[in-house]
């Protein structure tokens, strides 16, 4: 895996319907003992599931990408929630330049985003969920408007999720979550790639009933816009242990 300065690299993974923890436990290894307490206290199977299959992409892609294997990424939890990569002498020796990243999940796929220069956040939902009553409380006016525009139910829900993901997306950009309340802002929502003065958007469907979207802060007004490279990897290609 190559990321050039501007390249915001996202991954994707979809969890079979058929998937049980138990064929995932010889993985268990590559959590560290927070992360072990923390599955460990999880007691449905499909955030087990998610849970270690988030980390095992996180390590994976991370790893390729320092030049380090997996069992030496460790993560730190700063205040907000926001996940940080544990420098250690292993992996000060193969690299200065530490990525970015970010990891989402829905029922069906698991997501990261990895960048070398920009601050990056990604939100993965499902869009035939019907969450339009709680718009007055996180959508402004004009995307309201937005969504109301469309006639036909399954539209607006589309409509919905395409703001949502965007603006999750750029709340764990900032690393703040929902200490960024989610009416502070707006975001752009006219098509799949935009900006605006702070951030660039990128949005897409990966598969039918799921959207994407990367948000990636400008931290200086002459960036360019990012190169975005989707990869999809199969389930037996993260699972396999000699990768």
């Amino acid at each position: 895996m190559y990321c050039n300065n501007y390249t915001v690299q996202i991954f994707t993974i979809s969890i079979p319907k058929t998937l049980r923890f138990e064929e995932l436990k010889r993985h268990l290894k590559i959590l560290d003992d927070q992360e072990t307490c923390r599955i460990n206290r999880m007691i449905a199977e499909e955030r087990k599931i998610e849970f270690l299959l988030g980390r095992l992409l996180l390590k994976k892609m991370i790893g390729h990408y320092l030049e380090v294997s997996p069992q030496f990424i460790h993560f730190s939890t700063d205040k907000f929630g926001k996940l940080h990569l544990k420098v250690n002498r292993r992996i000060k020796s193969r690299s200065n330049a530490f990525p970015n990243f970010n990891l989402s999940h829905s029922k069906k796929l698991i997501v990261c985003a990895i960048s070398q220069k920009w601050r990056v956040g990604i939100d993965v939902e499902q869009t035939k969920k019907n969450c339009l009553e709680v718009m007055p409380l996180v959508f402004t006016e004009d995307e309201i408007r937005y969504v109301k525009y469309f006639k036909e139910v399954e539209d607006q829900f589309h409509a919905f999720f395409w703001i949502w993901t965007r603006k999750e997306a750029l709340m764990k950009a900032e690393g703040k979550g929902f200490f960024m309340h989610p009416l502070s802002f707006d975001v752009p929502f006219s098509s799949s790639r935009g900006h605006n003065d702070r951030y660039f958007f990128f949005t897409f469907q990966p598969i039918s009933g799921n959207l994407i979207s990367v948000v990636t802060c400008r931290d200086e007004e002459s960036w360019p816009e990012p190169d975005y490279k989707v990869e999809k990897i199969s389930i037996d290609c993260l699972l396999d242990q000699n990768r």
